[in-house]
């Protein structure tokens, strides 16, 4: 990463474009401290030749939360732009690399981390004749005080017709219930919905109670992932759990639903005491027996049946930010893991597929899930 640095300080536009293939294949397969080469590429933000610049840009596009030491350097960046007049979203400016622009880039960049000091920049996308495809993205982390906006702008797009931008920001926002529930309900009546629509209801909570007699409905559909999302949702709208025992229970014998099935019991707890039989049973499959034995632990709080079953599951490198949290919730119980804890951050390869365009973001996420477990573990 070193001599990758020393090579991007001042290089020509080829050099650069070179590092930034180089630096994009590395972070995507291996951990490290990336800090010098993300400081280095940032260095080309203001640079007088556009075309480093853009490159500079591209770079860092590609290296989702890595990027957190260079944000006061992007931050700038966007800042200069807005003052200079060019638009925070600018499709079709930014060539195939950066296809809604290069500020833009950078804006969604700091979104993704939290970063507040971008709102004023996301207001004005949010506030923009054209909205990116998927705006709602842009405002996952950034907490209540997008909620002005999103409202203005999903209403925006629900008078113009456009109901695909519309559901992205409606969705999971109880706040704009009144205006996404006639289009909710009537993407809900037809014989085979969508599951992302049931998705919606369920992310808006109680505020989607007038979907809960077509949820019903759906719950002797012949599709297991329809009858699984509308339970789901169901008990996310506030149905009482008793009423969907009947439906978990058949979907539980469906081995290749099963996983699935248990991955939502996993939030539900003790309320699911009845089907805890079912739940010990999959964790026999080596497929279902982590997640299994996650809800087991959940529903039952029995850790010496939940753990070895994990442990085994962790072996096979299924490690996802879900076992390391339900090692962290039996904290000093699951000390057998502190061993297998600690490889893990050792381990310099990334746990996540080369090909996942959130490959980095989901291993970092994975590696404060490890650190976060292996604190708890000593916590008395």
């Amino acid at each position: 990463m070193r001599l990758l640095a020393r090579a991007v300080h001042g290089a020509s536009a080829e050099w650069l474009n070179n590092a930034r293939w180089a630096t994009a294949g590395l972070a995507a397969s291996w951990r490290g401290d990336y800090t010098e080469l993300v400081r280095a590429f940032a260095e080309h933000l203001d640079d007088a030749d556009r075309e480093r610049q853009r490159i500079a840009v591209q770079a860092l596009s590609r290296l989702g939360p890595l990027t957190a030491p260079a944000a006061d350097a992007m931050l700038a960046q966007v800042d200069r732009a807005l003052a200079a007049g060019r638009p925070a979203y600018d499709p079709g400016q930014g060539g195939y690399w950066l296809p809604e622009g290069a500020t833009f880039a950078l804006v969604s960049l700091l979104a993704d981390a939290g970063d507040a000091r971008i709102l004023p920049a996301v207001e004005q996308v949010l506030a923009g004749e054209r909205l990116p495809r998927y705006p709602g993205g842009l405002v996952r982390r950034l907490g209540p005080e997008t909620e002005p906006m999103v409202i203005d702008a999903a209403r925006r797009c629900l008078a113009a017709g456009d109901t695909e931008r519309f559901h992205n920001l409606a969705y999971g926002w109880p706040a704009l219930a009144p205006e996404s529930m006639p289009l909710l309900l009537a993407a809900l009546a037809v014989a085979e919905p969508d599951v992302c629509d049931i998705w919606a209801a369920g992310a808006l909570g109680p505020a989607a109670a007038d979907a809960v007699p077509l949820l019903r409905g759906l719950l002797d559909a012949e599709e297991p992932s329809i009858v699984r999302s509308a339970a789901n949702a169901l008990h996310a709208i506030g149905v009482d759990f008793d009423e969907l025992l009947a439906t978990y229970r058949r979907l539980m014998t469906e081995p290749w639903d099963r996983h699935r099935v248990v991955l939502a019991l996993t939030d539900v707890g003790p309320a699911e005491a009845p089907l805890a039989g079912l739940v010990r049973e999959a964790m026999a499959d080596p497929e279902d027996g982590r997640w299994a034995a996650r809800a087991l632990w959940r529903i039952t709080g029995d850790a010496d049946a939940a753990l070895p079953v994990l442990l085994d599951g962790w072996r096979r490198r299924h490690q996802y930010p879900a076992l390391a949290e339900c090692l962290a919730e039996l904290g000093p119980r699951a000390a057998a893991a502190e061993p297998l804890l600690r490889a893990e951050l050792a381990n310099p390869r990334r746990a996540t597929s080369e090909g996942s365009s959130s490959g980095i973001e989901d291993d970092e996420t994975f590696l404060a899930s490890v650190r976060n477990a292996l604190g708890a573990l000593s916590c008395a």
